[in-house]
């Protein structure tokens, strides 16, 4: 059985492999002749000839998903950002949600710290969402409509594009943790006297507020500190 790349994916001999382009990315891979297929397989560019793909085995991230074909523009993008964290974490949200509200009924709490622990893992999913969104949507504000694309799964969560500008890179860098960091602090008034809920605003505070430091990716290039980018 053979792989297929998917349509627009080109793939160029070179002396020392085969050049993948990802034409929503536009990034340039160089790939070892062998390790094709797999590579193909693993990052969603590719299917098995004659099947349909299914499972992890076929797409290489889960139940995540890899958004290559988000519609162009700014909303295309904020849009296929929500479907990739929903489907990836949602339904663990949902879980950790109705635990600890099962928890804080059992221990016979009030009801707004009930409804507090129940929407805590949700919160921190919209932020989530709303960090990667920013990425993404600066990243089509200042390269185009159809630049980038989102890779989420159970350990990855990050907008994926071409080597840009410093400037540039260092605007994309910083609209996540930016962004991020504005829904934190505008949710601690609302879950003020939620313990859970309170908790997890501080949480999201501090983690988006990492983002400006050189403990973090994103920090290390909001301060344009160099390091060897990642582009999968």
């Amino acid at each position: 059985m053979t792989v297929e790349p998917h349509a627009g994916v080109a793939v160029a001999p070179l002396a020392d492999g085969l050049r993948v382009r990802d034409p929503a990315t536009e990034v340039d891979v160089v790939v070892p002749s062998p390790a094709l297929e797999a590579f193909l397989l693993r990052n969603g560019l590719g299917r098995l000839s004659g099947v349909r793909p299914a499972g992890a085995d076929a797409g290489g991230w889960g139940r995540a998903m890899r958004t290559t074909s988000a519609a162009p523009g700014i909303v295309g993008a904020c849009e296929a950002t929500v479907v990739a964290v929903v489907r990836a974490y949602g339904v663990v949200a949902l879980v950790i949600g109705v635990g600890l509200a099962a928890v804080f009924t059992t221990a016979d709490a009030p009801v707004r710290l009930v409804a507090g622990a129940a929407v805590a893992p949700l919160l921190a999913l919209v932020v989530v969402i709303v960090h990667e969104a920013a990425h993404w949507a600066v990243l089509r504000l200042l390269r185009g409509g159809c630049a980038g694309a989102v890779v989420v799964g159970w350990r990855t969560c990050m907008v994926v594009h071409a080597v840009l500008p410093a400037r540039q890179d260092r605007l994309v860098a910083a609209a996540g943790p930016g962004v991020g960091l504005l829904v934190s602090l505008g949710s601690l008034p609302i879950t003020l006297g939620d313990f859970a809920g309170a908790y997890t605003s501080v949480v999201l505070v501090i983690v988006n507020l990492l983002g400006f430091t050189p403990l973090t990716s994103d920090g290390r290039r909001v301060l344009g500190v160099q390091e060897e980018q990642e582009a999968w």
